[in-house]
């Protein structure tokens, strides 16, 4: 008698239905992971350009400025010396907002490295979702900046 291999149709659709079943349950969650990497790639970005700024303005020894395209953050920003653009951020993606606490548009480091504005405080938040799901960016009086993950958003 021969043998014969293989799978029977039972068996096969018994095997997509258990696929589709982990598929569901996977897809969703992999959004949420590239949602969760793109914050964490724009809140880098924000902290690299605030260090990036107080370097500059220690190495030239001149006030050095972020200002806030268009008074919103969300716009992007641009590190400035007197006017002249050192570099540019672009606009953040539209599913996340990025504000400070107390409506500050501009961040001066003098040439020492110390803020010259009051301390701001930055919360980026992914749109329509509350709870202490943001991150957050403290900047001293000395200039430097800390990051605060499970930040409350509102």
């Amino acid at each position: 008698m021969k043998k014969t291999t293989g799978f029977t149709l039972i068996e096969l659709v018994m095997i997509i239905a258990v696929l589709a079943i982990v598929i569901a349950v996977g897809v969703p969650r992999l959004g949420n992971i590239s949602s969760n990497n793109r914050m964490t790639t724009a809140i880098n970005n924000l902290t690299a350009d605030i260090t990036y700024a107080r370097s500059e303005a220690i190495t030239r020894n001149a006030n050095i400025d972020i200002v806030a395209n268009g008074g919103n953050w969300a716009n992007g920003w641009q590190i400035q010396d007197g006017g002249t653009v050192l570099r540019n951020a672009p606009a953040l993606l539209s599913t996340f907002t990025l504000t400070e606490a107390a409506s500050i548009t501009t961040i001066t480091f003098s040439g020492d490295g110390i803020i010259t504005t009051a301390s701001p405080t930055l919360l980026l938040c992914k749109n329509g979702e509350s709870g202490t799901y943001g991150k957050q960016v403290d900047i001293t009086v000395s200039g430097q900046n800390y990051l605060t993950t499970g930040a409350s958003c509102p």
